[in-house]
């Protein structure tokens, strides 16, 4: 039996009597998969090799696609939760790149359980998907058409699997991980939009060409403008959705320093602002509202202005919500107090000190009335291996709502109209106020750190890190603030390193 190996993986098998046909050299291969996908149903069968444990992989071709390891990221068991290091370590596994050359800039580090801190990879199955998918163009897929290349079918399932998690936050309906993906086959920009989002999220994490993405955002805004301009528009789920998810586009490629802040927001705040007098609001455009809102309170924080949504809308929308998500529903009911915290601190008028206090009733409020859910199911106090608490929680939700109710402890700290600013007792004052901000960040942080299963914990803690992280005056504690800024860049493309960077000068 004739052996031939490609690229030293690949092993093709041929009989003894195989007759072969001269062949003259230069020899040129030519892919022609794009010009027959319109004419061909191609179905690809694995076929195991009786004799050999290795996978049959055709490497450089069209068929690369089939032999890395997609089935496994698709079809995978759940791992056990607050474990992302051994869900993305099995990739690793799973997928060894034969070039990792490029990938090299991608090393960071993971803070693991014992406090110490390790090599982490970026997952290479991801990562092979990456390379191949550099030979897609974007722009030779029709958006009229829910056909779509196999490389495309990956960034939805990466959209369903990694990056609706982070949005819906345990929304009972997953509207953004099934209902919009559902749409999105009747919809170019939409479609579009989540093709955008998908293959930023990879080339954030992943190395993935950001051409790509930025092709599938421009395609997007090319279908959208059209229908900006039909009248109805307020009471269009697709469009809301596809507005909101290409402003979480942008956000991949924001600092969380306050520089460079974009703010084209393609139309969000209009939409949402126009959908004030419709009668019935879909589930689907009440996700996306709060969505938007998120989005707006992220660039309150960073660029210190108010919140540019009418607040009162989404007070109905808890009052209307189902009873299928009262953990969320709750935690929503602190993100609204943290949004009019915002308001009274940057809004263009005359801070009142009656609304300072009644902010400040109601964040302790919130906090007393909040349900048993909302208590850690696991504490585990370790200062000698790590310099924050393990605090686990239910679910993301729970988690969503702590978090913020810390974050507005610190806005109502360092906003108090009663601060005293001179006198012998300012010392002391400044002393005390800094010591329960520096308090309120380290609960924030460990509880990103206890729960990265959930995507907003460590995001939220990153976002914590970029306002005041500079506080924190423990060598330990700024070596493990660094490493949760690391997990958000690596491991949900938060681009962090400016405020590393900037936490560093400070520290200094």
């Amino acid at each position: 039996m004739i052996i031939i190996e490609v690229n030293s993986h690949a092993r093709l098998k041929f009989p003894d009597n195989q007759y072969w046909l001269p062949i003259q050299l230069p020899l040129r291969l030519v892919d022609e998969t794009a010009l027959i996908t319109d004419d061909y149903h191609v179905v690809i069968a694995n076929i195991p090799d009786p004799d050999h444990d290795d996978t049959l992989q055709v490497h450089n071709s069209s068929a690369a696609a089939i032999a890395d390891p997609f089935t496994r990221l698709t079809t995978a068991e759940p791992y056990p939760p607050g474990d992302r290091a051994q869900e993305h370590q099995t990739y690793v596994e799973d997928a060894r790149s034969t070039d990792r050359s490029s990938y090299m800039s991608l090393e960071t580090i993971i803070e693991t359980d014992t406090g110490t801190r390790e090599p982490f990879n970026i997952p290479n199955a991801l990562r092979t998907q990456a390379l191949q998918t550099e030979r897609v163009d974007p722009d030779s897929t029709a958006t009229k058409t829910t056909v779509l290349n196999e490389q495309e079918v990956f960034y939805i399932e990466h959209f369903v699997k990694h990056v609706a998690p982070w949005i819906d936050i345990d929304d009972a309906l997953c509207l953004f991980a099934y209902e919009v993906p559902r749409r999105a086959m009747n919809d170019a920009a939409l479609l579009m939009a989540v093709l955008a989002v998908a293959s930023k999220h990879l080339s954030a994490i992943a190395s993935l060409d950001a051409s790509i993405s930025d092709s599938y955002y421009q395609r997007s805004i090319e279908a959208l403008t059209p229908t900006l301009r039909l009248p109805g528009i307020s009471n269009n789920d697709n469009i809301m959705a596809t507005t909101v998810l290409l402003r979480f586009w942008e956000e991949f490629g924001e600092p969380l320093t306050g520089l460079d802040i974009s703010f084209h927001l393609f139309g969000a705040k209009v939409l949402i602002d126009a959908s004030a007098d419709l009668q019935q609001v879909s589930p689907l455009q009440v996700a996306a509202q709060w969505l938007g809102l998120r989005q707006e309170v992220r660039i309150a924080f960073l660029t210190n202005r108010a919140v540019s949504l009418d607040l009162h809308r989404f007070d109905k929308f808890l009052d209307e919500s189902s009873p299928l998500s009262p953990d969320r529903d709750w935690s929503y009911r602190m993100f609204l107090i943290l949004a009019r915290t915002l308001n009274w601190c940057f809004a263009d008028r005359d801070r009142q000190i009656a609304e300072y206090d009644d902010l400040v009733q109601q964040c302790s409020a919130w906090m007393l009335q909040s349900p048993v859910s909302f208590q850690p199911i696991f504490k585990s106090d370790n200062p000698e291996s790590h310099p924050w608490p393990k605090l686990r929680f239910l679910n993301a939700s729970v988690v969503f709502g702590l978090q913020h109710w810390y974050l507005t402890r610190i806005v109502l700290l360092s906003y108090n109209p009663r601060a005293v600013l001179f006198g012998p007792q300012r010392q002391q004052y400044m002393s005390q106020v800094n010591a329960e901000i520096v308090d309120a960040l380290r609960y924030i942080c460990s509880i990103g750190h206890s729960n990265q299963q959930f995507h907003n914990a460590t995001v939220i803690a990153s976002l914590a890190l970029s306002m005041c992280g500079e506080r924190f005056g423990n060598a330990q504690e700024r070596d493990a603030a660094e490493g949760i800024l690391d997990i958000a860049r690596v491991v949900y493309g938060v681009p962090t390193l400016a405020t590393i960077e900037q936490l560093r000068r400070q520290w200094l």
